[in-house]
């Protein structure tokens, strides 16, 4: 019949056309929910609670590795004082670097010889550097004599980090002077 208009195809008939047809109530009604989700707030504190506490722990275990590189620093240094403080006692004990080496191990109570510790003397004169002990330097006085106690070891890393290697090693030297 002319001039009679076609009937509206139903709602499922709609949607089965697929999702590029869509009318202005739908579209609505999706931009409505959206706007919704976004001023829904239940939950978010759980979420919020969730993320910061990941953080939290990942920081706190990252400070225990670190921590433990710098209980490693202060261990080693109060060994390698041990060392040169033997070797400070006289000029004998100045030039008994075994004997030094054995009284930092002592203070470390590293009986196994797991921590490395090497002991030197020398004389150094200023601004020539390390001259032989039995010289004078150029004010005319002799020239003073050094001990000095290295003590290193390593340190295992509970994990890893980017740009960080595994073990870290832990280095500290004393020195002082004994005339």
């Amino acid at each position: 019949m002319p001039g009679t208009a076609l009937p509206r195809p139903s709602r499922t008939a709609r949607q089965a056309a697929g999702p590029l047809r869509h009318s202005r109530r739908d579209l609505r009604f999706g931009l409505t929910a959206i706007r919704e989700l976004r001023r829904c707030t239940r939950g978010a504190a759980a979420i919020e609670f969730a993320v910061l506490t990941t953080v939290l722990v990942l920081l706190a275990l990252g400070a225990v590795d670190f921590g433990r590189i710098g209980l490693e620093k202060a261990q080693l240094t109060q060994v390698a004082r041990a060392g040169v403080q033997y070797g400070v006692q006289s000029q004998t004990s100045a030039y008994d670097t075994d004997g030094m080496v054995q009284a930092a191990r002592a203070d470390a109570a590293d009986a196994d010889g797991l921590i490395d510790i090497t002991a030197r003397s020398y004389c150094s004169c200023a601004g020539e550097g390390e001259v032989v002990c039995t010289i004078s330097c150029a004010d005319g006085n002799y020239a003073p004599l050094f001990v000095e106690v290295t003590a290193q070891d390593e340190v295992e890393m509970y994990f890893t980090y980017p740009g960080v290697s595994s073990p870290v090693s832990v280095t500290s030297t004393s020195t002082m002077r004994v005339r």
